[in-house]
């Protein structure tokens, strides 16, 4: 018999993740954008699964209160860069 296995991440699609949160707090300002963003800057990790992104909702959740996201996170890559003189 197999002992200690942890239990499997809640992955969840952008939406699917998004109507979780709603649900917690149907006044949240979180919008599918954002979370997009957050994947596309790896500020959270994510999994590609054909088109779709999937999200570890307990990852997330850490990602907005404000604790580290752990492996596969990175900070947001910044949005302004230099422009060569010619």
């Amino acid at each position: 018999m197999i002992k200690n296995i942890p239990p499997p991440p809640r992955m969840r699609t952008i939406k699917e993740a998004l109507n979780e949160i709603r649900h917690a707090d149907p006044g949240t300002s979180i919008t599918e954008h954002m979370l997009r963003r957050l994947i596309l800057d790896n500020a959270i990790p994510s999994v590609k699964l054909g088109g779709k992104h999937l999200i570890d909702l307990d990852k997330l959740y850490d990602y907005l209160s404000g604790q580290d996201c752990g492996e596969g996170a990175a900070a947001p890559s910044p949005r302004i860069r230099k422009i060569e003189e010619r």
